[in-house]
């Protein structure tokens, strides 16, 4: 081990028994964890990753949302064509000069444009499909939507815009008070707050086991001990809507 520490040391250009410099890079200087600090370290690292995939799980679910939900009464905006050469003249003589259709052609109802700054004249390989419609209702770029009616940019804007601040209950409005924000699509607790528990209980003869439950439960039916081992269901709002989801806390809590 000496002999190739000594050769390592020559190949470094250090004669034996020099003083270590601490700005050498090559060394490292960093003071030695504990294990405690590294357990902590190691917590808080695993805390920001479990936030960052809480947060992507949320805007995946409202970007489904903004991608799918239809708050009106839904009429086709949009339709594909495959067409062959002579397809394409024949839609190419439908449309009118200002670009939208003149009568129906195929799917595609009288009004709708071409979509994706297709131009049919530059078109060179055949079949090729073909997309026409009405645009994004909301920013009415000329693109294919989803079947919201929204582009995908407009969609995702949506998904991450936050709404006005909500103030939150027992906590005074002022300029330095936390504020409840949501998205347009995040669920938000309906209030006062629901919950539905569905309990997995054996039988005790013919008839339910239901014990564990009553030990948590008082003589008003307040909860009393702490009430986990099933699924909970909170009642939530989403999009003006109420509707039951999973809920995030699995335990009830006495009171």
């Amino acid at each position: 081990f000496r002999s190739l520490a000594a050769k390592a040391q020559a190949s470094r250009g250090k004669p034996e028994g020099a003083p270590e410099d601490p700005e050498d890079f090559g060394m490292d200087a960093r003071p030695k964890e504990s294990k405690a600090e590294k357990k902590a370290r190691r917590r808080a690292v695993l805390a920001l990753h479990a936030c960052h995939r809480a947060r992507n799980a949320e805007y995946e679910r409202a970007l489904l949302w903004a991608r799918f939900h239809i708050t009106f009464s839904w009429v086709p905006r949009q339709a594909g064509l495959l067409l062959d050469k002579a397809g394409a003249e024949e839609l190419e003589s439908a449309l009118g000069s200002a670009g939208a259709l003149e009568r129906s052609f195929g799917r595609a109802s009288r009004g709708f444009r071409l979509l994706d700054g297709v131009v049919l004249s530059k078109l060179k390989s055949f079949p090729v499909m073909v997309w026409l419609g009405r645009g994004c209702r909301d920013c009415g770029r000329m693109v294919t939507c989803e079947p919201s009616g929204r582009c995908m940019p407009c969609c995702r804007e949506l998904a991450r815009r936050p709404q006005a601040p909500e103030a939150i209950k027992g906590v005074t409005m002022d300029s330095g008070a936390p504020a409840a924000r949501f998205t347009a699509f995040q669920a938000r607790a309906a209030r006062p707050v629901e919950w539905e528990l569905f309990l997995d209980v054996g039988f005790d003869g013919l008839v339910a086991d239901i014990s564990s439950l009553r030990a948590s439960l008082g003589p008003d039916l307040a909860v009393t001990k702490e009430l986990s081992g099933g699924t909970v269901f909170s009642r939530v709002e989403r999009m003006g809507k109420r509707l039951w989801e999973r809920s995030p806390e699995q335990t009830i809590c006495p009171g």
